[in-house]
């Protein structure tokens, strides 16, 4: 955006306020889904919302290695297609907390750390250009790379993940009978002639009596 400053000095206010206008309408992206995405995390599961991060994570490096704000200006839905895959990576890693539920409270808590420390990833792009003279072009496809080598072989463990958990609920639903673990007998429920209660004791012992067994 230094097209925008017109008397030649950079930065300048009209350049800062694009920066400005990306950097809040993705951080409003990144709180904002929480919500809906964690909707969409209990409805389609983890596989299903790490496949949707997945695009919008590549799709956001991709469009920031090949913005160009003369002619192909895509830097604003570039931050906000990262910001969005970024909140359905952290919650969708959330349920992989309950298969080691005795390192719970602590996966949450790596979890929610390195969400936070991941900030730092475009420092680093500036020192890489800046010592190293990195590319913005050869960074962001880089960082599209690891993200496609990390997250596309999670993808596909949540799946297996879900076929095995499937596989055993159809199991035990095939074990039982639809009763929840609870059998009656079929019996006659009617009191025992008689109010005494040696009758009535007796009755308990009656074959004819319900049988609960769990």
């Amino acid at each position: 955006y230094s097209e925008l400053c017109k008397d030649g000095h950079v930065p300048c206010e009209e350049q800062e306020d694009k920066f400005s206008l990306c950097f809040v309408l993705a951080t409003f992206v990144l709180s904002f889904m929480s919500l809906p995405v964690g909707v969409f995390l209990d409805r389609f599961g983890p596989q299903k919302t790490l496949s949707v991060a997945t695009v919008l994570t590549v799709s956001g490096c991709v469009g920031m290695a090949f913005a160009d704000s003369k002619n192909f200006d895509v830097f604003l839905p570039s931050f906000m297609g990262l910001a969005g895959g970024g909140v359905m990576c952290l919650l969708a890693a959330f349920p992989s907390s309950f298969l080691l539920p005795q390192y719970q409270a602590g996966l949450i808590a790596a979890f929610s750390c390195l969400f936070d420390a991941s900030s730092i990833v475009f420092s680093l792009f500036y020192q890489l250009n800046l010592h190293f003279g990195w590319s913005r072009r050869d960074m962001f496809l880089s960082y599209a790379g690891i993200a496609v080598v990390v997250l596309m072989p999670t993808v596909y463990l949540w799946g297996a993940q879900e076929k095995v958990l499937k596989r055993t609920i159809d199991d035990d639903s095939a074990g039982g009978d639809g009763t929840f673990g609870v059998n009656e007998t079929k019996s006659n429920l009617s009191v025992p002639p008689g109010n005494s209660i040696n009758n009535s004791r007796d009755s308990f012992s009656n074959p004819t009596m319900p049988v609960l067994s769990l």
